[in-house]
């Protein structure tokens, strides 16, 4: 295979990875020296299981684990998705935390980082993100929302140690965790932080355990989040006004239902409004 045109090889792995009875399989694919092929077998891996849980034994490991520091920003991406769904008690939820956490340095140095992708930051409204921004966000998902067992921590301990986006991203994983220690950052970085991706991901951690006293905060987002699509159209159209194309600042209406879970949530009689992840757990 490795004889074969850039095309070919993509080709030669869809077909392949489409083929395999047990997904699992496709990490004879990870050995690969073609970044498109190596991207194509993690997403057979990452579709190894209905349920999103990927079973991955020490080899597997082995083979997925340096693909987090590729020099491919999809293959970096799709080595993060893998490495946050796995499961089994071979390689532990702490190991594969470390290793997520070093695959995100550098990203922004890396061969298109800067290219501009259209992405669907809320409600199918697309705006233009640097490829790597995109990147940083898959790889906070990964330690925000998936990674069962792993401890907080482990993400407290690594948080001090990292410059720049890379800590910014580790405190809004440890927010999504539920770490109260964190929503002090989250306020800055709400209203501050230049990717909107960050921002987006920082205010779904205000949405799980936010209370009315960042209500101010969040009221601000409302007003002046610059995130904007130019001309959107929306896909349902609720009015004949919907019809004609506007700007839509799409994280300013996603902060407006953040405040409306808050508010609901608050109002709510006591004893059924305390989620898990609400601030000031340990």
């Amino acid at each position: 295979m490795e004889n074969c045109a850039g095309g070919g090889h993509q080709y030669a792995a869809s077909l392949s990875v489409a083929k395999l009875t047990n997904k699992t399989e496709a990490v004879k694919l990870l050995a690969s020296k073609n970044p498109q092929v190596q991207a194509i077998a993690l997403r057979g891996l990452d579709c190894a299981s209905p349920s999103g849980v990927i079973p991955l034994g020490r080899t597997a490991w082995a083979m997925v684990k340096p693909l987090l520091t590729s020099d491919s920003l999809e293959v970096r991406s799709c080595a993060a998705r893998v490495a946050g769904n796995a499961s089994g008690d071979e390689v532990p939820a702490t190991e594969r935390a470390l290793a997520i956490i070093g695959g995100m340095s550098g990203i922004e140095s890396l061969p298109n980082a800067g290219r501009r992708l259209g992405y669907d930051l809320f409600n199918s409204a697309r705006v233009a993100c640097p490829e790597s921004d995109v990147t940083y966000s898959t790889f906070t998902y990964a330690l925000s929302s998936k990674l069962l067992g792993v401890s907080l921590d482990v993400l407290r301990a690594s948080t001090p140690h990292e410059p720049g986006i890379v800590r910014d991203c580790l405190l809004v994983a440890r927010a999504c965790r539920g770490d109260g220690t964190a929503k002090a950052e989250m306020r800055r970085l709400v209203r501050e932080h230049p990717s909107p991706l960050v921002r987006k991901q920082a205010l779904a951690a205000f949405e799980n355990w936010g209370t009315t006293e960042d209500l101010s905060i969040l009221e601000e987002v409302v007003r002046q989040d610059p995130a904007v699509q130019k001309k959107w159209m929306p896909h349902i159209l609720r009015s004949e006004e919907d019809e004609i194309p506007r700007d839509y600042y799409p994280l300013r209406e996603m902060a407006k239902l953040v405040i409306n879970a808050i508010q609901k949530r608050e109002s709510a009689p006591s004893g059924t409004n305390s989620p898990a992840g609400k601030p000031g757990q340990k």
